[in-house]
């Protein structure tokens, strides 16, 4: 096993002058031991017991104009750890687990509400089943995951934090590596995932039962890279984005996403040279990511895309 302590401190004073005049100071302290141990019951069976036992202190205050928010807040974080291995054979380890996760609580200014507003931690707990074989030639991994989360953080078309205390999702992935002959490598993966609001709070309850923003059901990976020696290889790659709603309202207006970005590249070693070469988006894909309706702040409507068809080049020398 292994046993550690976390030390973190941030401290930084805010001044923005022109237009939008605003001051304030910021610092936030963490501190934290976390440590694992592995248990041998028998030659086939092995639990993992762990944890992390933080402190976390923020002292935030801002000033806007009439806006003056403080916030100084104390908070103690547990987060345990469970795993149970099973060797179902010599290839073969099917695993499941629960373990809890955090993020820490917060402030932003929303210029378009012209507030300074806070929002509180998220939390979850995570339950998993996989299995990791190893092939002749390669290795499977597979695993189903559910997520249980308390006060989870969503970003409402305000473009503010919220809170919502319950959503779950649940899904499966899947990943497939394997070395088709002595010079051709095949990476494969899929990704199912599906997303309930289950209680979206008083004031966001017209959106109980919807999807999160930003959570394709679908999405799939496949990529080749061939060998011409010890020396020279040469790669190719898709990845599919499913579609998925922009925002938790799921309002057909912000809908994004269904596409596929290619990208291939080569490397060449020569002693303490490694050469690479590369071109992203090979087709030019006008990949939608995000989109926002004609409004109050956008006249025609907004859309972010994914970068452009760009090509580079790279030398690294070791010593």
């Amino acid at each position: 096993g292994f046993f550690g302590v976390y030390y973190f401190n941030r401290d930084q004073d805010i001044l923005s002058s022109g237009a939008y005049s605003y001051f304030g100071d910021d610092e936030s302290t963490s501190v934290a031991v976390y440590g694992e141990t592995s248990f041998m019951v028998s030659n086939d069976v092995n639990i993992v017991v762990g944890g992390r036992l933080e402190k976390e202190s923020q002292d935030r205050h801002f000033v806007f104009g009439a806006i003056d928010s403080i916030l100084d807040q104390d908070t103690n974080i547990f987060l345990p750890k469970l795993v149970f291995q099973y060797a179902w054979t010599p290839d073969t380890t099917l695993s499941i687990s629960a373990r809890k996760g955090y993020n820490a609580a917060g402030g932003a200014l929303n210029f378009a509400a012209g507030e300074y507003y806070f929002f509180d931690e998220e939390r979850v707990n995570t339950y998993e089943l996989s299995s990791r074989t190893q092939l002749e030639n390669g290795f499977l991994n597979a695993n189903i995951f559910y997520n249980d989360y308390e006060g989870f953080q969503a970003l409402s078309t305000a473009r503010s934090i919220v809170n919502m205390p319950e959503v779950t999702t649940y899904g499966a992935e899947l990943e497939y590596n394997t070395i088709l002959s002595e010079d051709i490598e095949l990476n494969v993966g899929v990704g199912l995932l599906q997303s309930n609001i289950e209680d979206a709070g008083d004031i966001y309850s017209v959106v109980d039962g919807n999807e999160l923003d930003s959570a394709p059901s679908f999405n799939a990976s496949l990529g080749a890279r061939y060998w011409f020696n010890d020396q020279f290889n040469f790669g190719a790659s898709a990845r599919y984005v499913g579609e998925y709603f922009g925002d938790f309202t799921n309002t057909s207006e912000r809908v994004a996403g269904d596409y596929t970005l290619v990208r291939i590249n080569a490397s060449y070693t020569a002693d303490e040279w490694l050469f690479t070469a590369y071109i992203d988006n090979v087709f030019d894909e006008t990949a939608i990511i995000t989109k926002e309706p004609a409004g109050a702040f956008y006249e025609s409507g907004y859309a972010a895309i994914a970068d452009p068809r760009n090509v580079g080049v790279s030398a690294t020398y070791r010593f």
